[in-house]
């Protein structure tokens, strides 16, 4: 049988966006993915473990709330300390991987709605908000060199040189 223990939307100390704002859909959906993003690369999944991470969607009154959590078999003894171990190892606050992950989203959403607007053509996108995720960053470091490093510091980093652009 599998269960799903709930870790958050976000890190516990992070305002995540609410349901009923602006934008909600979007946001929490990215939110999420920044979120699995940063357990799997924090807290990996132990090879031949049979639990998840994953982003779960569930109806509510104002809309569809979503959160990350681990998924298990109960019937196996690594998957179940596996999903403990993150629920208690859970960061507290985004890293600097997570925070420029998420200003990648946004200024890819906002790459998308100039697009839209007809304001931008397709080519002129920067290929890095070409993507559907954002880089990695050891990818980072392969198109820009050692300074696409990520600093707390300098939030905008993960956007090298578009970050020139009106957007």
């Amino acid at each position: 049988m599998n269960e799903f223990i709930s870790i958050g939307s976000a890190p516990a100390r992070e305002q995540g966006t609410s349901i009923g704002r602006p934008n909600y859909d979007e946001r929490s959906r990215h939110e999420c993915r920044v979120f699995r993003r940063m357990l799997l690369r924090l807290i990996p999944i132990p090879l031949g473990c049979s639990a998840t991470i994953e982003v779960r969607s569930a109806p509510n009154k104002r809309g569809t709330y979503r959160e990350v959590g681990v998924r298990y078999k109960t019937d196996d003894s690594v998957a179940i300390r596996y999903a403990l171990q993150v629920e208690r190892a859970a960061p507290q606050h985004w890293d600097d991987i997570a925070r420029n992950e998420l200003l990648w989203y946004e200024r890819k959403a906002a790459f998308t709605r100039l697009l839209l607007r007809g304001d931008v053509k397709p080519r002129e996108i920067p290929k890095i908000f070409q993507r559907l995720e954002p880089p990695l960053p050891e990818e980072l470091v392969a198109m820009f060199g050692a300074s696409a490093a990520l600093h707390s510091s300098d939030a905008d980093t993960v956007v090298g040189p578009t970050r020139q652009l009106n957007i």
